[in-house]
């Protein structure tokens, strides 16, 4: 009798400071994020929902579920009127979110300055790289120590094709015998290479620069090594 009777004792505490908890929630301009943190009240409920730690048996299991069950039982939409003047658990977690967010403490940085303009000059500056291969990479042509300036704008597509010509042998980097325009040569077919105009794709230089027109893309011939 004696247990049972303690056992009602401290639901009825318990359940009595929790209604009067769900009611002072229940008004926003009642307490603010500040006072809850500073009154102990997270604290108290980690306590609450908490297992002990020194008696991880089944009654401490069961005391926690209990102790649940009243917190639920409390904060518990019950009718219509708690649509029309606030949720009580709604509430609480709002003012926990507030919570979290007037103590967090994140670094930010500001790199604009009315005064000075100088978060659009970062823009202007170009971010410096240096190539390094990585050890046991042997497919890739050694670009060691190379530097090369990057727009801040660009993109990493951009940039990972940028590298990809940089790296990867193109078809200038392999014997002169495998180039296109070579073998075209050597076939002693008639080529018709007329000029049109400036900049045109049917002159010479356009022709070797695309590898008798096999690439897509044009290379200046002198700024390749095999042309020296």
């Amino acid at each position: 009798m004696g247990q049972l009777k303690h056992h009602k004792e401290w639901r009825e505490v318990l359940k009595y400071g929790l209604l009067e908890l769900a009611d002072v929630l229940r008004n926003e301009g009642k307490v603010s994020a500040f006072e809850l943190h500073s009154s102990g009240l997270i604290q108290s409920f980690l306590k609450l929902f908490a297992t002990s730690n020194n008696d991880p048996t089944k009654k401490s299991l069961k005391l926690q579920k209990q102790r649940v069950e009243v917190f639920k039982e409390c904060f518990r939409d019950k009718s219509k009127d708690d649509e029309q003047v606030g949720s009580p658990f709604k509430a609480l977690v709002k003012k926990l979110i507030s919570v979290l967010e007037s103590i967090e403490k994140l670094q930010v940085y500001l790199y604009d300055n009315t005064t000075s303009g100088y978060g659009l000059q970062i823009l202007n500056r170009r971010l410096r790289f240096k190539l390094e291969r990585a050890s046991g990479e042997n497919g890739l042509i050694d670009r060691t120590g190379c530097t090369f300036k990057m727009e801040p704008l660009a993109t990493v597509r951009q940039l990972e094709r940028f590298l990809l010509k940089m790296v990867s042998k193109q078809w200038y980097d392999h014997d002169r015998s495998s180039f296109s325009f070579i073998k075209k040569i050597r076939e002693s077919k008639a080529l018709s290479l007329e000029y049109e105009s400036d900049f045109d794709e049917k002159g010479l230089m356009y022709w070797i620069g695309t590898n008798g027109k096999s690439n897509p893309e044009w290379i200046n011939p002198p700024s390749t090594a095999w042309s020296s």
